[in-house]
């Protein structure tokens, strides 16, 4: 549909090209009063003449217009730039890598569900070691820091999402093993590094201080503590005890080393860049998804104690098979060993009947009577 506005245009546009090219075909056929079919061919001429004129004022007026249009259309907002999580691949339950390769954990699921209903694109990426460095240099946008005061020269922490209790265990089993901070000076300590649970200890007075043995993961950390090279292994409470648990260890002693929020965090400056994060941080609390993510991935690892019960009963059946057979082998010999004593009395007294017999021989069907008799006895009182 052409607007009203552009067709008057166009009218009063093309009027004045309607009158000349009347007026120059009007000269070229010689007048009009030459004829009838002179008349009739001058008509069409100029019939013509008119439709190719608002033709071509038409498509004039639509390009010039376009070209305004053109020139004082403002451009869209470009698409966002995808903010960019950053994290060690080595912190489970938090974030880790799988068999596969992917990013999972409770942080990645949580920065999937912000960005989901934040509408904010937001790419996880988690390599070795630590990714502070990257945080402060701003190649990384986001990740999630155990908060202290000391990171806050460098570091703006958005939303609390959790709290870290950094620990200390030991083997199953040990007596009286040390039951607070202060008694640590004679231990060696398995820890991740560098980690908060590595600066925790070491800043902690000399003749309190534990040797620190340094570990690449809690997995390793556990490894030194049950091959004896550390007393202790300490780190994040709950990534210890699912190392503890993936070996079926339980009724772990363990000592509280320090409590720190854990929050989302941003290079210093840059936390209204992210306001929108906590916006989407409450959403999640309303709907209930962060109570699922948590119990999903934060919840106290428990052993799988099928195998382990079902073997320990399985063993315990087993001991109690051979003892009852040990008992049984055992009372069986020692039948043995009396039927073979008193046969051999019985025979004894069985050739002294005989040689009796021979002096007498109708006395030696009693004589053997007198055997099968003694013997039914004797089998009789062992039964």
């Amino acid at each position: 549909m052409i607007p009203s506005s552009l067709r008057l245009r166009i009218a009063n546009r093309t009027r004045p090209c309607e009158r000349s090219m009347g007026r120059r075909m009007v000269g070229e056929t010689g007048g009009i009063d030459e004829g009838a079919g002179m008349q009739r061919g001058g008509s069409i001429a100029r019939r013509v003449a008119r439709l190719f004129a608002r033709g071509l004022t038409f498509a004039l007026l639509i390009v010039c217009h376009r070209a305004a249009d053109a020139q004082t259309a403002t451009p869209g907002p470009p698409p966002p730039r995808a903010v960019i999580f950053g994290g060690d691949d080595v912190q489970p339950p938090y974030q880790y890598l799988d068999a596969a390769g992917q990013p999972q954990g409770f942080n990645v699921d949580l920065i999937r569900a912000i960005s989901r209903v934040s509408g904010r694109p937001i790419e996880v990426r988690l390599r070795k070691g630590d990714v502070l460095d990257l945080l402060v240099d701003g190649k990384v946008d986001l990740a999630a820091l155990s908060y202290t005061e000391e990171r806050t020269k460098d570091y703006g922490f958005l939303d609390e999402v959790w709290t870290v209790r950094l620990s200390a265990f030991f083997l199953p089993g040990r007596v009286s093993p040390p039951d607070d901070v202060s008694k640590l000076g004679r231990e060696i300590v398995a820890v991740r590094t560098p980690s908060l649970s590595r600066d925790t200890l070491a800043a902690l007075p000399e003749g309190q201080r534990p040797i620190l043995v340094a570990a690449n993961d809690h997995r390793e950390a556990v490894a030194m503590l049950r091959s004896g090279r550390a007393t202790a292994a300490a780190g994040n409470d709950i990534g210890l005890r699912a190392e503890f648990a993936r070996l079926g260890l339980t009724d772990v002693p363990e000592l509280l080393l320090k409590a720190n929020p854990y929050r989302l965090a941003t290079k210093k400056g840059r936390e209204s860049e992210f306001a929108w994060v906590s916006d989407a941080v409450k959403r999640l609390r309303d709907t209930g998804e962060f109570s699922r993510i948590v119990e999903k991935h934060l919840a106290y690892p428990t052993p799988d104690r099928s195998l382990r019960e079902f073997a320990h009963k399985a063993g315990l059946a087993i001991v109690a098979l051979a003892l009852v057979s040990v008992f049984a082998l055992a009372w069986n010999r020692s039948l043995r060993i009396q039927v073979a004593a008193r046969h051999r009395a019985s025979r004894g007294g069985g050739g002294r009947t005989r040689e009796g017999a021979r002096r007498d021989p109708r006395s030696e069907p009693e004589a053997r009577g007198q055997e099968r008799r003694t013997r039914a006895v004797h089998l009789h009182r062992l039964a």
